[in-house]
């Protein structure tokens, strides 16, 4: 597989990377939706039949990371609602690495994702040793649910290569971990909703139904679901389409939280690298960018083009400032 060209510059709407033309597992796609930070005549893309060695897995793993992670994993996550980090695979298999030093931005939390990813990925040997040969890097993220809250059927991809691209390049695996502790039977049964559930059909499922089933509605036939536990783990291939029951009860003062992972391959690694998702860094580029898009509408920014354009600089600071009034950055 072509490697990528680390440096990926993301400030700025980017054209094709020179590794997409003729790329074999390269082919058009259109699942309803065009991301406003790609050109308006962006063609959809998707990458489909990547390699990977366990191509189909479905794996429910019980007691999947240890209850002091969990905990902390539970803590980091309602404290901030949603982030998320990139872990190298040199980092992940850095036998000396046990935290990262506060110098590093998120150190804590890269810390935190680093033991996720060694208990849940590595300890319990889910992968074979061909899928860390082709692994660059894993985001981890997590996100806190409260009551009415949904994950809709989605597929996971490089999310900011899409972005700019239309390009969808999903992972080589996708993973979710449940970290909220019941103190009982009744408790736990006082969460209704929030459970997991997959179409093994993968691509030829999320053909049919497209962006957030844009193009139809899903139905439950072909549905694998796994109910919400403590604990407990799922890794799937990363061409599942996937998604979430709606949470309609929760017991009080709990949250409902997911640590979600992928396995991203050299090619697409440094894209996903660069903006991880869920993490700030990202959230706030595409707030800004989508403001950007919706105010010049076929105007495409780039560097170059606001060097040359000092109005369009000028509505770039403008909305930067305002973005900045609003929190974004």
């Amino acid at each position: 597989m072509n490697q990528a060209t680390p440096g990926v510059c993301p400030d700025k709407i980017l054209g094709l990377p020179s590794w997409c033309s003729g790329h074999p597992h390269m082919k058009p796609w259109d699942d309803g939706f065009l991301p406003s930070g790609a050109e308006s005549s962006a063609k959809g893309w998707m990458i489909v039949d990547q390699p990977r060695a366990s191509r189909g897995l479905f794996r429910v793993t019980e007691d999947a990371i240890s209850e002091d992670l969990a905990a902390k994993l539970y803590l980091s996550a309602v404290e901030v609602r949603v982030w998320g980090v990139y872990i190298l695979k040199s980092e992940i298999f850095d036998k000396s690495l046990t935290e990262f030093p506060p110098t590093k931005e998120d150190h804590e939390r890269h810390t935190l994702a680093l033991h996720t990813i060694r208990e849940f990925l590595v300890q319990s040997s889910p992968l074979l040793p061909q899928d860390w040969e082709q692994t660059h890097g894993v985001v981890v993220w997590v996100i806190t649910s409260d009551t009415n809250d949904v994950v809709a059927y989605h597929m996971d991809y490089a999310e900011m290569f899409r972005y700019q691209t239309n390009v969808v390049y999903p992972p080589m695996y996708s993973g979710t971990l449940h970290v909220t502790r019941f103190r009982d039977e009744n408790e736990r049964n006082a969460m209704q909703g929030g459970d997991f559930y997959a179409y093994e059909c993968g691509l030829d499922h999320y053909k049919v139904h497209g962006y957030k089933a844009m193009l139809k509605p899903i139905s439950e036939e072909g549905q694998r679901v796994v109910t919400y536990k403590y604990r407990r783990g799922i890794l799937v291939d990363g061409n599942f389409p996937h998604g979430s029951t709606p949470v309609t009860a929760l017991p009080p003062s709990t949250k409902r939280v997911v640590v979600g992972l992928n396995v991203f391959n050299h090619e697409i690694g440094p894209h996903a690298q660069a903006y991880p998702e869920h993490s700030q860094k990202f959230n706030k580029y595409v707030k800004v960018a989508q403001a950007a898009a919706a105010s010049t509408k076929d105007v495409v920014l780039s560097i170059d083009t606001i060097r040359k354009n000092p109005k369009q600089a000028a509505l770039l600071r403008f909305l930067l400032r305002k973005a900045k009034e609003k929190q974004l950055v």
